[in-house]
Parts: C-alpha cells; structure tokens; sequence
C-alpha cells in the first residue's frame, strides 16, 4: 500500500497568479506531469493542507481537476491558508476526494487533525478535537493497531526561526497525547515548506514533507530565504507494521 503526500501547494484562483514571484500552477503542473511518469504504482493521495493560497472555489477546482487525471482516492486536510467550509463544499462535488478523518492502512490507522484557527498562521487543537484524538488512540491501543497522526502545523520546533513562529500552539497538550499511547508511530505534516525528520520518544517520529511550490531555507528568519528550484512531494509505502518514506524531488 502507497500514499502520495502533496502538501502546501498554495494554488490561487488565477491562472497567472505569482506569489514570491513563483507560478504557483506551474510548479503544481510540473509535479503532476512528474506524478504521471511515476514506475510506482500508489493507492492514495494525502493532501497535508495549505492546498489553496486564498481559499477559493477556483484553486480547489483546480486541484481536484489535475487529481483526477489519476483516479485515485484523494483525502485531505485544512491548512491555515484554506478555508474549509469552501474546501469541503467544493471537493465534495467530486466523489474522490474524501476529509481525512480515519484511514486504515496495513496494520496502521492515519487520523486526520483540524489544526488550523481562522485567520491565523500559527496553529491550535481545540479541546473537543483533543478528546476524539484520545478516544481514537484509546481504542487502536486495544486493537494492537499503529496510528499516525496527520495535521497541518508542526507540533515540534524545527530550529527555522521563521516557521518555528507559527508552530501549533497548543503542542503541550498534543504531545502528551503521543507520549501517552505507544501505539503512535508517526506525526506527519506540512507548513514548514521543507523535509524535516525529528524524533519525538521512542516509538515515535515527526516528518514534514517538501512543498509543490517552494522551499523555506533551514535555519531561515525571512521569507526572502527560500529556493523554488527545489520542490516535490513524498511517497509512503507500507507493509503489515512498518513504513517507508520516499523524498521526491524535481
């Protein structure tokens, strides 16, 4: 079983539009025609947010219109630059995409996290979504399954000044979460526009996956100091109760 994770796309409602300069359609297109080469067969699409830059009708049309081309099962979650209520109304005229909530794969459960606040760039679980994370956790525990946790904002710092201003809020609490329930192998997110991999506890670790669009230099304080020649996305493979993570760059 293998899972594409896209994330922080950042595709707007024009067709032209540039942001730091970059066409953001154009490095999306670059990926899919990528994506579309690819020897590697793959189940699904993870979609870790960020996936319009303005919440628009257009920008979602258009992702769910190149996704298409694949046929292929597409869940998603919300990024602090989407609007949901617009995301889900769009994508649910499309029949593939489905709202991350649960997916079982081999012997591992992906939970989807709504991390996002309205308005806001930094993150925040609030307390019902705690509670039906640990009610999830609760009973994967007692099914001897693994899990892994899917949000859009990083729940540890990366050591980027930039990106760690905008952290989830509320990582304390999350946190204690997965330092409590071994069952959780991995967090997985998007946000930080580059490929991080951090341990979180002995059963645990933290990845982050590249943008389509462009890269926030490590260690970075502005947002001058980033790369748009470097972009790509990440193939998940699993098997029974081990996974394997494959950057893809273009």
């Amino acid at each position: 079983m293998k899972i594409i994770q896209i994330t922080d796309s950042h595709i707007k409602k024009h067709a032209n539009a540039l942001l730091y300069g970059v066409s953001v359609r154009e490095q999306f297109e670059k990926v899919i025609k990528h994506l579309s080469t690819l020897k590697e067969d793959f189940d699904y699409f993870l979609l870790t947010g960020d996936i319009a830059d303005d919440g628009s009708v257009e920008a979602y049309e258009y992702i769910a219109n190149h996704l298409a081309y694949f046929n292929k099962k597409v869940f998603y979650i919300n990024g602090n630059h989407d609007d949901k209520e617009t995301m889900l109304k769009t994508f649910s005229q499309f029949p593939n995409f489905e709202y991350l909530n649960t997916l079982n794969v081999a012997n591992f459960t992906l939970v989807g996290i709504d991390s996002c606040l309205k308005g806001k760039d930094y993150g925040f679980i609030n307390e019902n979504e705690l509670l039906r994370i640990k009610t999830i956790l609760s009973k994967l525990s007692t099914e001897n399954r693994e899990c892994i946790l899917v949000l859009h904002h990083h729940p540890v710092a990366v050591n980027t000044p930039l990106i760690d201003d905008c952290p989830l809020d509320n990582s304390e609490e999350f946190l204690y979460l997965v330092n409590k329930f071994s069952c959780v192998k991995l967090i997985l997110s998007g946000h930080v526009h580059n490929d991080y991999k951090i341990q979180i506890n002995e059963n645990c670790w933290f990845e982050s996956s590249i943008s389509t669009f462009i890269q926030f230099n490590k260690g970075g304080i502005s947002e001058t100091e980033m790369n748009s020649d470097i972009f790509g996305y990440k193939l998940i493979s699993f098997k029974e109760s081990n996974y394997f993570i494959k950057l893809i760059t273009l």
